[in-house]
């Protein structure tokens, strides 16, 4: 635990100290504890920095649920500061806040709210190192603050600034982002919903808007993206910008780039996404940028190379069952003119662009109709439909979807390993990336010496990892779970009483074993 100091102008401080600076709504005292805390989140972030200036070492603030406003101005993030949210007010160590299945539900809950006004939180300059907010719903942002207005109704991010297991929903502007620009910093774990923009530049990603400077980069991972209009992401500008194990989904576009949109980035790099149920005149529009180990499927809207420069690349992807905008026409993948041979490889399309000059041999392997290339895929339990809606029986449709493969799919081991980046380890449950002697196609890897789960009802149950806690999902009222260590040492066991089976876990490697399946999974 952090030890508590009382936050006076002048005070002295010995090398190495934190403190925690606590608000509470309404809070009247000096931030040194919950009964004595500040009512200002801004003049706790203040105190906090002044701390940090003096004693070089990250301060925290601490936010008890409750709602603040930032219609008069936004947060400003400092140097030095952390922020978390989520707290009911008597925590004495961050494990301790309530949570729920998800990174970004807190069952206390801490709101930022622009009151259509300001934009909820933002920062000046770049930071030299990592610091986060955590733990907050930020909602209704107008993209107005001290900081490039019109631009990220929510949130605005620079360099080193991490926005996690936070919501970002209701936001508007009148420019790029609707709900948070990313000029550099990170995005993680978080849900980003129902966000727009008016801004007539079509798409202006009503979810995020990554735009990083020359020597700057934008990470946005782990992340839920839907429902947002205008787009779900949009990259561009000098700096690096990496998209990892994100689903974006039940997104809109009046125009081109419904789920993902990029304009001659630095560079863009898209892993393990999982991009389905989107609308738009495409659904992914890349003017440069890499796309490895994705799945596309069920979009209105097709994958765009829209540069012969600027390429474009496609490598072990799935994108299967797409259609064009407002039609039943199966859709995969279109290019510009003049754009180059060698750049799309190792992927299962539907239509097939093994007949085009411009595709290569291996992405060959679905030939035949739209039905058998849906049935060799072989989903576990995909949408009914393609594109975006907003029947609720969809709703749920979409949100209950398992987009892994069975093990027949011919997807399995069916990729080239030099194309995926080294430096990530894990596809987008958590699992190793390369479980085989050749990686699978798409964002789910299947876990070596084990069998995926498939349609049937003896292979009915879903695992997922999210944080620190594992969702066993399929389950009958009295089934047993059981968790072992990767030397096989049990940890634990649970029977089945409601849906999921939530088991949290420290991190590491384990093995969760069903009446159905046995299954590897990381805990990071």
């Amino acid at each position: 635990m952090k030890k508590m100091i009382t936050l006076v102008l002048g005070i002295m401080l010995v090398g190495g100290v934190e403190a925690t600076v606590y608000v509470v709504p309404g809070g009247t005292g000096d931030g040194s504890s919950w009964s004595n805390a500040l009512g200002d989140i801004q003049s706790a972030v203040n105190a906090a920095q002044v701390l940090f200036s003096t004693s070089s070492e990250a301060q925290d603030v601490w936010v008890k649920a409750g709602t603040y406003s930032t219609a008069a101005a936004p947060v400003l993030m400092k140097e030095g500061v952390n922020l978390y949210g989520g707290f009911a007010g008597t925590e004495t160590e961050l494990s301790q806040r309530a949570r729920g299945t998800d990174p970004w539900d807190f069952t206390h809950v801490t709101i930022l709210d622009g009151g259509a006004a300001k934009r909820c939180i933002e920062v000046a300059a770049n930071f030299p190192a990592v610091y986060v907010i955590d733990g907050f719903t930020i909602t209704n942002g107008n993209g107005q603050g001290t900081q490039l207005n019109n631009s990220g109704g929510g949130v605005l991010l620079r360099a080193n600034l991490k926005l996690q297991n936070s919501i970002v929903t209701g936001n508007t502007t009148t420019g790029n982002g609707g709900g948070i620009n990313a000029v550099g910093g990170i995005v993680s774990n978080c849900r980003i919903y129902n966000n727009t923009t008016t801004s007539g530049t079509i798409p202006a990603a009503g979810g995020i808007y990554a735009a990083p400077a020359s020597g700057f980069a934008s990470l946005i991972e782990h992340s839920l993206i839907e429902q947002n209009a205008q787009g779900g992401v949009r990259v561009q500008a000098a700096g690096n910008s990496t998209l990892n194990s994100l689903i974006i989904r039940n997104n809109t576009s009046t125009g081109a780039g419904a789920g993902i949109y990029t304009n001659n980035p630095g560079s863009c790099t898209i892993t393990n996404c999982l991009i389905t149920n989107n609308t738009g005149n495409n659904t992914v529009y890349l003017n440069k940028g890499t796309m490895v180990n994705n799945t596309v499927a069920n979009n209105e809207g097709l994958i765009y190379l829209a540069s012969a420069t600027n390429t474009g690349e496609l490598y072990n992807n799935i994108v299967v069952g797409n259609v064009a905008k407002a039609t039943t026409t199966p859709v995969a993948i279109s290019v510009v003119a003049g754009y180059p041979a060698g750049k799309v490889k190792f992927n299962a399309t539907w239509p097939s662009v093994a007949s085009y000059s411009w595709a290569d041999g291996s992405d060959s392997i679905l030939l035949t109709d739209a039905a058998t290339a849906w049935q060799d895929i072989a989903f576990i339990a995909p949408t009914s439909f393609a594109g975006a809606t907003t029947d609720a029986v969809k709703l749920t449709e979409i949100a209950q979807a398992n987009w892994k493969v069975g093990s027949a799919s011919l997807a399995v081991n069916a990729g080239e390993n030099s194309y995926f980046p080294a430096a990530i380890t894990f596809d987008l449950a958590g699992l190793d990336r390369i479980a085989g002697a050749r990686i699978d196609l798409g964002a789910y890897e299947l876990p070596e010496g084990t069998t995926a789960p498939d349609a049937s009802p003896e292979n009915r149950v879903s695992v997922a990892v999210g944080g620190d806690r594992v969702y066993i999902s399929g389950l009958t009222a009295g089934e047993e779970v059981a968790v072992y260590s990767i030397a096989g040492t049990m940890m634990g066991s649970v029977k089945a009483a409601s849906e999921p089976v939530v088991v949290k876990l420290e991190k590491g490697i384990y093995i969760v074993k069903t009446p159905s399946q046995t299954q590897k999974i990381v805990v990071r």
